[in-house]
């Protein structure tokens, strides 16, 4: 079995909270990494190939947790960053994913909500996470350079080895970060035509060199792979897309419900 091409770095003090994350990622298909402090988790980020995801609470004893997201952001951009907060309250932690610094959290006290919660901003983190890796390769990767040809499918393959990853994305109560995640995907979904036009290039001028004796097949499969990505990120486009009109729907049903139960009582009150 090939390990896991998504990981997750977690700085958590909580045997409990640790012992929910290995039972999430039991079935093998995330590699997760526990450490007791920031330090160490810095240490770790800056030797090895970016974290899926880099998740931490803000009650560390010796640290701040959301501090230490913050500097993550510089150490390893690509990682997703949830914080498990006891201290912010939803509307603060909504409007840090707003701002970029996090891509989702956790927050709650009952065991179902906790678990919940957890499977939910790991499924967005993941997502996140594996977007801004192939927008990466897409702005940093000098696609039509013939000497990099070799290193770019190499890197490519690392790319699309995370999406074998699939999010459920069944998220309740999550609205702030899918319109997050909508952006970002539909920003990566306009480069499509752009990458396959600078790919198509590359392939006429090294099949005119060599004529197309030893590069068709590996364009060939390259192209196959960009429009399996293309497929999938347009589908999850609609599958977020088709959540958060499911949330909006939702509030406005609550809503209404509120405004009939409070003109009720007012009508009750004035009889």
């Amino acid at each position: 079995m090939s390990s896991p091409s998504n990981s997750i770095l977690v700085v958590e003090e909580s045997s409990t909270m640790c012992g929910l994350l290995d039972a999430v990622s039991s079935d093998g298909k995330i590699k997760m990494i526990h450490v007791d402090s920031p330090e160490e988790g810095i240490e770790l980020i800056e030797n090895r190939d970016p974290f899926s995801v880099i998740w931490s609470s803000d009650d560390l004893k010796k640290s701040n947790g959301r501090d230490f997201l913050k500097s993550c952001n510089k150490h390893s951009p690509l990682s997703s960053r949830i914080l498990r907060s006891n201290f912010f309250s939803n509307t603060e932690l909504q409007s840090m994913v707003r701002s970029g610094e996090l891509q989702s959290y956790l927050c709650g006290t009952s065991l179902i909500s906790v678990v919940d919660s957890m499977l939910s901003a790991i499924d967005i983190g993941i997502e996140h996470h594996k977007i801004n890796a192939l927008d990466e390769f897409f702005d940093v990767t000098d696609s039509i350079r013939e000497d990099q040809l070799e290193t770019n499918l190499e890197r490519f393959n690392n790319v699309i080895d995370k999406f074998t990853y699939h999010s459920s994305l069944d998220v309740t109560n999550r609205e702030t970060e899918l319109n997050s995640l909508l952006s970002l995907t539909g920003k990566v979904l306009n480069k499509f035509p752009t990458v396959l036009g600078k790919q198509f290039v590359l392939e006429e001028k090294l099949n005119w060199k060599d004529k197309g004796l030893r590069v068709s097949g590996v364009f060939s499969n390259f192209h196959l792979k960009l429009k399996y990505l293309e497929r999938y990120l347009r589908q999850s486009y609609l599958t977020i897309e088709n959540r958060i009109v499911r949330i909006d729907e939702t509030y406005n049903k609550i809503s209404e419900r509120d405004k009939l139960i409070q003109k009720l009582k007012d009508e009750f009150m004035d009889e």
